[in-house]
């Protein structure tokens, strides 16, 4: 079962490996995810999710998923797989049908 604590854990996760892919970004390192992107978007929304988890305000099944995937999914190169894309997908599958 993916519990909310699990979800928790994911998001802390994910978000750390945003804020490394940011840092590389800013370095002129290339990778998944545009300053802008990670700024922006994926960041925030994930703090977003992780502040809704902690406090019980998660929308409810049916109800969920992650923009960030979508945008993941209209504009990245998938010629490579890189740690965040990975992480990205499974945590929108877990958060959209496994999440009670």
């Amino acid at each position: 079962m993916y519990t909310k604590q699990r979800f928790i854990c994911d998001l802390e996760e994910i978000i750390a490996i945003c804020e490394r892919e940011l840092e590389e970004r800013k370095q002129g390192i290339e990778g998944h995810g545009s300053v802008e992107e990670l700024e922006g978007f994926f960041i925030p929304e994930f703090t977003r999710l992780l502040e809704q988890a902690k406090t019980d305000t998660l929308p409810p099944k049916g109800k969920r998923w992650l923009s960030s995937a979508g945008l993941a999914d209209d504009h990245w190169d998938f010629e490579y797989t890189s740690v965040l894309q990975e992480k990205l997908f499974i945590l929108d599958n877990k958060y959209r049908y496994k999440l009670k």
